[in-house]
Protein backbone atom coordinates (compact mmCIF):
# COMPACT_ATOMS: atom_id res chain seq x y z
CA UNK A 1 0.00 0.00 0.00
CA UNK A 2 1.52 3.32 -1.07
CA UNK A 3 1.58 6.46 1.04
CA UNK A 4 -1.33 7.93 -0.94
CA UNK A 5 -3.52 4.90 -0.14
CA UNK A 6 -3.22 2.95 -3.39
CA UNK A 7 -2.38 -0.74 -3.44
CA UNK A 8 0.68 -1.35 -5.57
CA UNK A 9 0.33 -5.09 -6.11
CA UNK A 10 -1.82 -7.14 -8.47
CA UNK A 11 -4.89 -6.66 -6.26
CA UNK A 12 -6.70 -9.94 -6.97
CA UNK A 13 -9.56 -9.11 -4.57
CA UNK A 14 -10.97 -7.00 -7.40
CA UNK A 15 -11.20 -10.17 -9.48
CA UNK A 16 -12.61 -12.49 -6.81
CA UNK A 17 -14.79 -15.09 -8.50
CA UNK A 18 -17.25 -16.52 -5.99
CA UNK A 19 -17.89 -14.12 -3.13
CA UNK A 20 -16.13 -15.26 0.03
CA UNK A 21 -15.48 -12.90 2.93
CA UNK A 22 -12.64 -15.11 4.14
CA UNK A 23 -10.92 -15.34 0.75
CA UNK A 24 -7.14 -14.99 1.06
CA UNK A 25 -4.92 -14.24 -1.93
CA UNK A 26 -1.64 -14.11 -0.03
CA UNK A 27 -0.19 -17.62 -0.25
CA UNK A 28 1.89 -17.08 2.90
CA UNK A 29 -1.07 -15.86 4.99
CA UNK A 30 -1.91 -18.91 7.08
CA UNK A 31 -4.14 -17.15 9.62
CA UNK A 32 -6.40 -15.13 7.33
CA UNK A 33 -4.88 -11.89 8.61
CA UNK A 34 -5.17 -10.31 5.15
CA UNK A 35 -8.47 -11.89 4.15
CA UNK A 36 -11.03 -9.91 2.17
CA UNK A 37 -13.08 -9.04 5.27
CA UNK A 38 -9.98 -7.91 7.16
CA UNK A 39 -8.79 -5.43 4.52
CA UNK A 40 -10.26 -2.33 6.27
CA UNK A 41 -8.65 -3.29 9.58
CA UNK A 42 -5.30 -3.96 7.90
CA UNK A 43 -5.44 -0.59 6.18
CA UNK A 44 -5.91 1.00 9.61
CA UNK A 45 -2.98 -1.07 10.90
CA UNK A 46 -0.81 0.20 8.02
CA UNK A 47 -1.65 3.78 8.96
CA UNK A 48 -0.84 3.06 12.61
CA UNK A 49 2.59 1.76 11.65
CA UNK A 50 3.15 4.79 9.43
CA UNK A 51 2.30 7.03 12.37
CA UNK A 52 4.75 5.11 14.57
CA UNK A 53 7.50 5.76 12.01
CA UNK A 54 6.63 9.45 11.91
CA UNK A 55 6.89 9.68 15.70
CA UNK A 56 10.67 9.61 15.33
CA UNK A 57 10.49 12.81 13.28
CA UNK A 58 7.52 14.37 15.10
CA UNK A 59 7.80 13.07 18.71
CA UNK A 60 5.31 15.61 20.07
CA UNK A 61 2.56 14.64 17.66
CA UNK A 62 1.90 11.05 18.78
CA UNK A 63 -1.41 11.90 20.46
CA UNK A 64 -2.54 13.79 17.36
CA UNK A 65 -1.64 10.89 15.05
CA UNK A 66 -3.50 8.45 17.29
CA UNK A 67 -6.54 10.72 17.36
CA UNK A 68 -6.60 11.10 13.58
CA UNK A 69 -6.51 7.34 13.04
CA UNK A 70 -8.97 6.52 15.82
CA UNK A 71 -11.52 9.24 15.00
CA UNK A 72 -11.10 9.88 11.30
CA UNK A 73 -10.23 6.59 9.61
CA UNK A 74 -13.44 4.63 10.26
CA UNK A 75 -15.64 7.60 9.31
CA UNK A 76 -13.75 8.30 6.07
CA UNK A 77 -13.62 4.62 5.14
CA UNK A 78 -17.35 4.17 5.76
CA UNK A 79 -18.17 7.28 3.73
CA UNK A 80 -16.27 6.01 0.68
CA UNK A 81 -17.54 2.44 1.11
CA UNK A 82 -21.16 3.60 1.25
CA UNK A 83 -20.72 5.86 -1.77
CA UNK A 84 -19.21 3.01 -3.81
CA UNK A 85 -21.66 0.29 -2.74
CA UNK A 86 -24.66 2.60 -3.13
CA UNK A 87 -23.62 3.17 -6.75
CA UNK A 88 -23.31 -0.58 -7.32
CA UNK A 89 -26.90 -0.91 -6.09
CA UNK A 90 -28.08 2.11 -8.10
CA UNK A 91 -28.86 4.42 -5.17
CA UNK A 92 -27.74 8.06 -5.74
CA UNK A 93 -26.50 8.60 -2.20
CA UNK A 94 -25.44 12.24 -1.71
CA UNK A 95 -23.63 14.03 1.08
CA UNK A 96 -25.61 14.74 4.23
CA UNK A 97 -26.93 18.33 4.59
CA UNK A 98 -24.72 20.67 6.58
CA UNK A 99 -25.72 21.85 10.06
CA UNK A 100 -26.11 25.39 8.66
CA UNK A 101 -28.63 24.17 6.10
CA UNK A 102 -30.51 22.26 8.77
CA UNK A 103 -30.69 25.36 11.00
CA UNK A 104 -32.16 27.51 8.20
CA UNK A 105 -35.18 25.25 8.02
CA UNK A 106 -35.70 25.94 4.32
CA UNK A 107 -38.58 23.88 2.91
CA UNK A 108 -36.52 22.81 -0.09
CA UNK A 109 -33.64 21.78 2.16
CA UNK A 110 -36.04 19.87 4.41
CA UNK A 111 -37.58 18.11 1.43
CA UNK A 112 -34.15 17.26 0.02
CA UNK A 113 -32.99 15.98 3.40
CA UNK A 114 -36.09 13.81 3.69
CA UNK A 115 -35.51 12.35 0.24
CA UNK A 116 -31.83 11.73 1.02
CA UNK A 117 -32.86 9.89 4.18
CA UNK A 118 -35.23 7.62 2.23
CA UNK A 119 -32.49 6.85 -0.29
CA UNK A 120 -29.96 6.16 2.46
CA UNK A 121 -32.36 3.86 4.30
CA UNK A 122 -33.19 2.05 1.06
CA UNK A 123 -29.51 1.66 0.22
CA UNK A 124 -28.59 0.20 3.62
CA UNK A 125 -31.52 -2.24 3.63
CA UNK A 126 -30.75 -3.30 0.04
CA UNK A 127 -27.06 -3.74 0.83
CA UNK A 128 -27.88 -6.04 3.73
CA UNK A 129 -30.21 -8.14 1.56
CA UNK A 130 -27.96 -8.39 -1.50
CA UNK A 131 -24.66 -8.92 0.33
CA UNK A 132 -26.42 -11.50 2.48
CA UNK A 133 -27.36 -13.38 -0.69
CA UNK A 134 -23.77 -13.17 -1.94
CA UNK A 135 -22.53 -14.63 1.35
CA UNK A 136 -25.10 -17.43 1.47
CA UNK A 137 -24.67 -18.56 -2.14
CA UNK A 138 -21.10 -17.67 -3.10
CA UNK A 139 -22.32 -15.84 -6.21
CA UNK A 140 -19.85 -14.53 -8.77
CA UNK A 141 -18.87 -11.03 -7.68
CA UNK A 142 -18.67 -9.54 -11.18
CA UNK A 143 -21.31 -11.22 -13.33
CA UNK A 144 -24.00 -11.11 -10.63
CA UNK A 145 -23.64 -7.35 -10.18
CA UNK A 146 -23.82 -6.95 -13.94
CA UNK A 147 -27.06 -8.98 -14.03
CA UNK A 148 -28.58 -6.73 -11.35
CA UNK A 149 -27.51 -3.68 -13.37
CA UNK A 150 -29.56 -4.85 -16.36
CA UNK A 151 -32.59 -6.16 -14.49
CA UNK A 152 -35.78 -4.05 -14.90
CA UNK A 153 -37.47 -3.86 -11.52
CA UNK A 154 -40.12 -1.12 -11.79
CA UNK A 155 -42.71 -3.52 -13.21
CA UNK A 156 -41.02 -6.85 -12.44
CA UNK A 157 -43.42 -9.61 -11.39
CA UNK A 158 -42.69 -12.41 -8.97
CA UNK A 159 -42.15 -14.67 -11.99
CA UNK A 160 -39.62 -12.23 -13.47
CA UNK A 161 -37.69 -12.21 -10.22
CA UNK A 162 -37.66 -16.01 -10.07
CA UNK A 163 -36.26 -16.16 -13.63
CA UNK A 164 -33.34 -13.87 -12.74
CA UNK A 165 -32.77 -15.64 -9.43
CA UNK A 166 -32.68 -18.99 -11.24
CA UNK A 167 -30.11 -17.66 -13.72
CA UNK A 168 -27.86 -16.50 -10.88
CA UNK A 169 -28.32 -19.78 -8.99
CA UNK A 170 -27.79 -22.07 -11.96
CA UNK A 171 -24.94 -20.26 -13.69
CA UNK A 172 -23.14 -17.96 -11.27
CA UNK A 173 -23.12 -19.46 -7.77
CA UNK A 174 -20.41 -21.56 -6.22
CA UNK A 175 -20.97 -25.31 -6.70
CA UNK A 176 -20.64 -27.74 -3.75
CA UNK A 177 -17.49 -29.18 -5.38
CA UNK A 178 -15.87 -25.75 -5.73
CA UNK A 179 -16.89 -24.83 -2.21
CA UNK A 180 -15.28 -27.97 -0.85
CA UNK A 181 -12.08 -27.23 -2.79
CA UNK A 182 -11.97 -23.73 -1.33
CA UNK A 183 -12.60 -24.96 2.21
CA UNK A 184 -9.95 -27.70 1.98
CA UNK A 185 -7.42 -25.20 0.69
CA UNK A 186 -8.29 -22.88 3.56
CA UNK A 187 -7.91 -25.76 6.00
CA UNK A 188 -4.43 -26.49 4.62
CA UNK A 189 -3.45 -22.85 5.22
CA UNK A 190 -4.55 -22.92 8.85
CA UNK A 191 -1.49 -24.35 10.60
CA UNK A 192 -1.27 -23.39 14.29
CA UNK A 193 2.23 -23.68 15.78
CA UNK A 194 1.00 -25.24 19.01
CA UNK A 195 -1.89 -27.19 20.46
CA UNK A 196 -4.97 -25.54 21.94
CA UNK A 197 -3.96 -26.77 25.38
CA UNK A 198 -0.54 -25.12 25.09
CA UNK A 199 -2.07 -21.87 23.88
CA UNK A 200 -4.58 -21.78 26.73
CA UNK A 201 -1.86 -22.45 29.30
CA UNK A 202 0.32 -19.68 27.89
CA UNK A 203 -2.62 -17.26 27.76
CA UNK A 204 -3.32 -17.99 31.40
CA UNK A 205 0.34 -17.33 32.18
CA UNK A 206 0.19 -14.08 30.22
CA UNK A 207 -2.65 -12.82 32.41
CA UNK A 208 -1.20 -13.99 35.74
CA UNK A 209 2.58 -13.75 35.29
CA UNK A 210 3.64 -11.85 32.13
CA UNK A 211 7.33 -11.72 33.08
CA UNK A 212 7.50 -15.52 33.39
CA UNK A 213 5.91 -15.83 29.96
CA UNK A 214 8.57 -13.57 28.43
CA UNK A 215 11.33 -15.83 29.73
CA UNK A 216 9.88 -18.71 27.69
CA UNK A 217 10.56 -16.86 24.44
CA UNK A 218 13.97 -15.88 23.13
CA UNK A 219 14.73 -12.22 22.53
CA UNK A 220 12.97 -9.15 23.85
CA UNK A 221 9.31 -9.68 23.04
CA UNK A 222 6.70 -7.23 24.24
CA UNK A 223 3.92 -8.78 26.39
CA UNK A 224 1.20 -7.32 24.15
CA UNK A 225 2.87 -8.80 21.06
CA UNK A 226 2.92 -12.22 22.77
CA UNK A 227 -0.74 -11.92 23.68
CA UNK A 228 -1.61 -11.02 20.10
CA UNK A 229 0.38 -13.99 18.79
CA UNK A 230 -1.39 -16.38 21.15
CA UNK A 231 -4.79 -14.91 20.26
CA UNK A 232 -4.05 -15.45 16.55
CA UNK A 233 -2.99 -19.04 17.23
CA UNK A 234 -6.20 -19.72 19.14
CA UNK A 235 -8.24 -18.08 16.38
CA UNK A 236 -6.67 -20.48 13.88
CA UNK A 237 -7.93 -23.44 15.90
CA UNK A 238 -11.41 -21.93 16.03
CA UNK A 239 -11.31 -21.31 12.27
CA UNK A 240 -10.23 -24.91 11.68
CA UNK A 241 -13.21 -26.15 13.65
CA UNK A 242 -15.57 -23.92 11.67
CA UNK A 243 -14.11 -25.10 8.33
CA UNK A 244 -14.49 -28.75 9.38
CA UNK A 245 -18.14 -28.04 10.19
CA UNK A 246 -18.72 -26.30 6.85
CA UNK A 247 -17.21 -29.24 4.94
CA UNK A 248 -19.50 -31.60 6.83
CA UNK A 249 -22.52 -29.51 5.89
CA UNK A 250 -21.73 -30.01 2.19
CA UNK A 251 -22.39 -33.76 2.42
CA UNK A 252 -26.13 -33.25 1.97
CA UNK A 253 -25.51 -32.07 -1.60
CA UNK A 254 -23.84 -35.35 -2.59
CA UNK A 255 -27.22 -37.13 -2.53
CA UNK A 256 -29.02 -34.34 -4.39
CA UNK A 257 -26.72 -32.32 -6.71
CA UNK A 258 -29.51 -29.85 -7.54
CA UNK A 259 -30.32 -29.06 -3.92
CA UNK A 260 -27.83 -26.17 -3.64
CA UNK A 261 -29.15 -24.57 -6.84
CA UNK A 262 -32.68 -24.80 -5.45
CA UNK A 263 -31.58 -23.24 -2.16
CA UNK A 264 -29.62 -20.51 -3.94
CA UNK A 265 -32.60 -19.68 -6.14
CA UNK A 266 -34.78 -19.17 -3.07
CA UNK A 267 -32.14 -16.98 -1.42
CA UNK A 268 -31.81 -14.73 -4.46
CA UNK A 269 -35.57 -14.58 -5.06
CA UNK A 270 -36.05 -13.31 -1.52
CA UNK A 271 -33.17 -10.83 -1.80
CA UNK A 272 -34.31 -9.44 -5.16
CA UNK A 273 -37.89 -9.05 -3.91
CA UNK A 274 -36.63 -6.99 -0.97
CA UNK A 275 -34.32 -5.02 -3.26
CA UNK A 276 -37.24 -4.11 -5.52
CA UNK A 277 -39.34 -2.99 -2.54
CA UNK A 278 -36.54 -0.85 -1.08
CA UNK A 279 -35.92 0.84 -4.44
CA UNK A 280 -39.61 1.67 -4.79
CA UNK A 281 -39.82 3.03 -1.22
CA UNK A 282 -36.82 5.28 -1.91
CA UNK A 283 -38.31 6.52 -5.19
CA UNK A 284 -35.46 5.14 -7.31
CA UNK A 285 -36.68 4.12 -10.78
CA UNK A 286 -35.10 1.82 -13.35
CA UNK A 287 -33.58 4.32 -15.79
CA UNK A 288 -31.31 6.30 -13.42
CA UNK A 289 -30.59 3.20 -11.32
CA UNK A 290 -29.44 1.07 -14.26
CA UNK A 291 -27.45 3.94 -15.76
CA UNK A 292 -25.55 4.41 -12.50
CA UNK A 293 -25.02 0.68 -11.99
CA UNK A 294 -23.72 0.07 -15.50
CA UNK A 295 -21.11 2.78 -14.92
CA UNK A 296 -19.61 1.05 -11.86
CA UNK A 297 -20.35 -2.67 -12.33
CA UNK A 298 -17.92 -3.88 -15.03
CA UNK A 299 -18.82 -6.31 -17.79
CA UNK A 300 -15.23 -7.49 -17.96
CA UNK A 301 -12.49 -8.16 -15.42
CA UNK A 302 -9.20 -10.00 -15.73
CA UNK A 303 -10.25 -13.29 -14.21
CA UNK A 304 -7.35 -15.65 -13.39
CA UNK A 305 -8.34 -18.16 -16.10
CA UNK A 306 -8.39 -15.41 -18.74
CA UNK A 307 -4.92 -14.29 -17.68
CA UNK A 308 -3.69 -17.88 -17.60
CA UNK A 309 -4.94 -18.52 -21.15
CA UNK A 310 -3.13 -15.41 -22.37
CA UNK A 311 0.07 -16.43 -20.57
CA UNK A 312 0.01 -19.94 -22.06
CA UNK A 313 -0.47 -18.61 -25.60
CA UNK A 314 2.23 -15.99 -25.12
CA UNK A 315 4.66 -18.70 -24.02
CA UNK A 316 4.18 -20.32 -27.44
CA UNK A 317 4.92 -17.03 -29.20
CA UNK A 318 1.30 -16.02 -29.86
CA UNK A 319 0.44 -12.62 -28.39
CA UNK A 320 -2.91 -12.04 -30.08
CA UNK A 321 -4.90 -12.94 -26.96
CA UNK A 322 -2.72 -10.66 -24.84
CA UNK A 323 -3.35 -7.76 -27.23
CA UNK A 324 -7.09 -8.44 -27.33
CA UNK A 325 -7.16 -8.71 -23.55
CA UNK A 326 -5.36 -5.38 -23.11
CA UNK A 327 -7.68 -3.74 -25.64
CA UNK A 328 -10.75 -5.16 -23.90
CA UNK A 329 -9.50 -3.93 -20.53
CA UNK A 330 -9.57 -0.34 -21.81
CA UNK A 331 -13.40 -0.37 -21.77
CA UNK A 332 -14.42 -2.77 -18.98
CA UNK A 333 -17.88 -1.25 -18.51
CA UNK A 334 -18.92 -1.75 -22.13
CA UNK A 335 -20.59 -4.91 -23.40
CA UNK A 336 -18.47 -6.63 -26.04
CA UNK A 337 -19.27 -9.69 -28.21
CA UNK A 338 -15.67 -10.88 -27.74
CA UNK A 339 -16.62 -11.96 -24.23
CA UNK A 340 -18.59 -14.83 -25.77
CA UNK A 341 -15.98 -15.71 -28.42
CA UNK A 342 -12.46 -15.26 -27.03
CA UNK A 343 -13.02 -16.01 -23.36
CA UNK A 344 -15.77 -16.95 -20.99
CA UNK A 345 -16.83 -14.67 -18.16
CA UNK A 346 -18.48 -17.67 -16.53
CA UNK A 347 -16.15 -19.54 -14.15
CA UNK A 348 -14.82 -22.82 -15.62
CA UNK A 349 -15.35 -26.08 -13.76
CA UNK A 350 -11.89 -25.86 -12.20
CA UNK A 351 -12.21 -22.19 -11.20
CA UNK A 352 -11.68 -23.06 -7.54
CA UNK A 353 -8.24 -24.45 -8.43
CA UNK A 354 -7.01 -21.06 -9.62
CA UNK A 355 -5.10 -19.48 -6.78
CA UNK A 356 -3.27 -16.21 -7.31
CA UNK A 357 -1.10 -14.29 -4.91
CA UNK A 358 -1.11 -10.56 -4.24
CA UNK A 359 2.41 -10.54 -5.72
CA UNK A 360 1.42 -12.37 -8.93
Amino acid sequence: MSIIGLTIDYGPYAFMTHFDEEFVCNLSDHSGRYSYKNQPAMCRWNLTKLAEAWEIIFPHHKAKFDEIIAVTYDAVYQLHYDKFMAAKLGFPVSSAPTSAQAEKGDDNDASSAGNDKKIEEGYKASLEAVIGAFKDTGADWTTTWRILSKMPLDTATDEDIVVVASTIANEHCCSPVDRQTVLRRRMSHLRPNMSKEQIQQLMHLASTNPSALQHLFTGSVEPEALKQFLAEQLQMWEDLGRVHLQIGQLKKYAENPNLKKEEDQKVWSAALTKYKEYLAAAGVSDAPRMRLQLSVNPAFVLYPWILQSAIEKAETGSYSLVRNMVDRSMAPFDDDPRDEVMWSMAPPEDAANFCVSCSS
